[in-house]
C-alpha cells in the first residue's frame, strides 16, 4: 500500500495532471495519514543534500495543502452574515505562489458553479481577492493576477461544452452498438447522468460570469461575445445557458448604447419561439426573458437587496420547486408510442392553465402552451373550454363582501375564451362550468348574474347558449341548477325585454 501511496505522492509534486485530480489525490493521502496515526520513535540519521531539499520542498508541498484546506472549511461556511469575518481569514492565508493562486482560484470557481444559488456571494469574494498577484512559476520577474487567471478559468469551461459534445456523441454511438440490455440500460444511465452533470456546470458558469459582471469583473465586451457564441450554436443546451445569463445581466447590460445589438438578440430569440423547431420547454424559457426585458427587467417577485442565508435557503428550495413545475408542464406534451401526445386529466389541465393565469402570461403564450401540449382534439375538447372558463372565472373574482367580478379581467381573456368556445355547445359547456365554480363557491348572492353580464357584454357568449343553459336538462348538470338559475332571473327578464325592443324597432 506504501508504494501506491507513494506514487500517488508523486503524481502530485510532478504537476502534469489537473489541479482537480491532484485534489483528489491529496484527500485519499489525507484519509490515508489519519488513519495510519503511526506514533513509534525512530532514530535520524545524518540527511544527505538531496534528502535535506525533498524535505524542503515536502515542506512547501504540506503549506500548500494546508492552505487549500482552509480555503475549503472557509468557502463552506461562506455565508452573507459571515462575510467580513471569513474574508479577513482569507486575506490573512499565504498565496504566495502560481499554484497556490491556482488552487484558491479552482476552488472557489468550482464551489461557484455547483451552488449556483450562492454564487453573489462567491462572485464577491472574487472581487476582494481581485488585486492578487503573484510571480509565475517558469518565468521568473513575470507576475499573473487573480483576476486574468480567473477568467482563464471561466472560458475555459465556456469552451469546454464543444468537448463535452463530442464525448457524448462518442459515448452514444457506444451506446447503440450494445446489444446486452443490461449494457445498454448502464450506458444510458451514465451519459444521462453526464448530460445533467454539464448541463448544471454550464448553467452555473452562465450565472457565476453574470454575477461577475455586475461587480465590474468582467468587461460589456466579454458579455456581448459570449451572447452571441450562445446564439449562434443554437443547441438547445446553448438556449438555455443565454437565458439564464441574460436573466442575470440584463438589467445592467441594457444600455441605451447596447440598445441596437439588445434588440437584435431578442429579435433572434422570437424568431427562435415562432419557428417551433426548439421544444416547448426552452421556447417557454426564451419567452419569460422577453416579458422580463418587457417589464423593464423587473421580475414578477420583485427586486431585492442582499439576502441573508435563511433567504437564500428559502430561494433556493423555492427555486428547486418551480423547477419541478415547470419540469412537469413541459413533458405534459410527450408523446406515447403511438405518436399521440399523452392526454391530461382534468385537474392537471386547469393545474397548468391557472398557473399562466397567476403568472400573468399573455395570450399568446397560452395559446403556444396549449398547442405545445394538447393534439387536436384534445384542444377541441369540452374539458379544455370547462378548465379555461373555471381558471379565467375564478382569476376574475374579488374576494369582498359582498364578493365581485373584475369586468376588466374578463375582458383581458376574452379573446382568449372566443378562440375555443367556437359555437354555442362549447359556450354552453362553458356556462356548466360556471355554474360548477358557483356550486363550489357556495352560490354567492348576485355573482353569477355579474358574470353573466361580463361574458355577454364581451361577446364571450351569445344569446342562444344562454338560452339552451336556461332550459337544460341534462340530467349531469343539475346540481345547483334551481339556485343558479333563479339567481340569474333578472338577467333573463332583460335579455327578452332586449330582444322584444329590437323586434318593435325593426318592424
Amino acid at each position: 500500500m506504501d508504494q501506491y501511496f507513494n506514487q500517488m505522492e508523486k503524481i502530485i509534486k510532478d504537476k502534469k495532471t489537473s489541479f482537480k485530480i491532484r485534489f483528489m489525490l491529496q484527500d485519499v493521502l489525507d484519509l490515508q495519514r489519519l488513519n495510519k496515526a503511526e506514533k513509534a520513535w525512530k532514530p535520524s540519521a545524518k540527511k544527505t543534500r538531496v534528502e535535506v531539499e525533498s524535505e524542503s520542498n515536502d515542506s512547501e508541498h504540506g503549506k500548500t495543502q494546508e492552505l487549500f484546506k482552509s480555503v475549503r472549511s472557509i468557502l463552506n461556511k461562506l455565508t452573507p452574515q459571515k462575510f467580513q469575518q471569513l474574508m479577513k481569514m482569507v486575506t490573512d492565508l499565504t498565496i504566495d505562489t502560481e499554484e497556490r493562486l491556482k488552487g484558491v482560484i479552482y476552488l472557489t470557481f468550482e464551489k461557484a458553479i455547483a451552488e449556483p444559488n450562492f454564487s453573489v456571494v462567491y462572485a464577491n469574494m472574487c472581487r476582494c481577492l481581485m488585486g492578487l498577484k503573484v510571480e509565475t512559476t517558469d518565468k521568473p520577474g513575470v507576475t499573473v493576477n487573480f483576476r486574468k487567471l480567473l477568467l482563464n478559468r471561466c472560458q475555459k469551461e465556456f469552451e469546454k461544452d464543444q468537448v463535452d459534445d463530442e464525448i457524448f456523441e462518442r459515448k452514444q454511438k457506444e451506446l447503440d452498438a450494445a446489444t446486452v440490455p443490461e449494457e445498454k440500460q448502464r450506458l444510458t444511465e451514465q451519459l444521462q447522468r453526464e448530460k445533467d452533470n454539464a448541463r448544471r456546470r454550464s448553467m452555473g458558469n452562465m450565472k457565476f460570469i453574470g454575477e461577475l459582471f455586475k461587480l465590474k469583473m468582467l468587461t460589456e465586451v466579454i458579455m456581448h461575445d459570449s451572447i452571441v457564441k450562445l446564439l449562434k450554436n443554437h443547441d438547445e443546451e446553448s438556449l438555455e445557458c443565454l437565458c439564464r445569463l441574460l436573466s442575470t445581466i440584463g438589467k445592467d447590460l441594457d444600455l441605451e448604447k447596447a440598445k441596437p445589438c439588445m434588440d437584435q438578440y431578442f429579435n433572434k430569440m422570437e424568431k427562435i419561439i415562432k419557428d417551433k423547431k426548439t421544444s416547448s420547454r426552452i421556447r417557454f424559457v426564451l419567452q419569460d426573458v422577453l416579458d422580463l426585458r418587457r417589464s423593464s427587467w423587473v421580475p414578477r417577485r420583485g427586486e431585492q437587496g442582499p439576502k441573508t442565508i435563511e433567504q437564500i435557503h428559502k430561494d433556493a428550495e423555492l427555486e428547486e420547486q418551480r423547477e419541478q413545475m415547470k419540469k412537469v408542464e413541459f413533458t405534459l406534451g410527450v408523446e406515447s408510442e403511438d405518436g399521440q401526445k399523452e392526454e391530461l386529466s382534468s385537474e392537471e389541465l386547469s393545474k397548468q392553465i391557472q398557473r399562466l393565469i397567476q403568472d400573468q402570461a399573455d395570450d399568446q403564450r397560452l395559446f403556444d402552451w396549449i398547442e405545445a401540449n394538447l393534439d387536436e382534439q384534445q384542444m377541441s375538447s369540452n374539458m379544455l373550454v370547462r378548465a379555461l372558463m373555471t381558471c379565467i372565472c375564478q382569476s376574475a373574482i374579488i374576494y369582498e363582501n359582498p364578493n365581485k367580478v373584475d369586468a376588466a379581467k374578463i375582458k383581458k381573456r376574452a379573446k382568449v375564451l372566443q378562440k375555443y368556445l367556437s359555437d354555442d355547445k362549447k359556450e354552453l359547456q362553458a356556462l356548466y362550468a360556471l355554474q360548477a365554480l358557483m356550486v363550489e363557491l357556495k352560490q354567492p348572492a348576485n355573482l353569477l348574474r355579474m358574470f353573466f353580464d361580463s361574458l355577454y357584454d364581451e361577446n364571450v357568449i351569445k344569446e342562444e347558449a344562454f338560452y339552451k343553459w336556461e332550459s337544460s336538462k341534462d340530467p349531469a348538470e343539475q346540481q345547483g341548477k334551481g339556485v343558479a338559475r333563479k339567481s340569474v332571473t333578472a338577467f333573463f327578464t332583460w335579455l327578452r325585454e332586449a330582444e322584444d325592443e329590437d323586434e318593435s324597432d325593426n318592424s
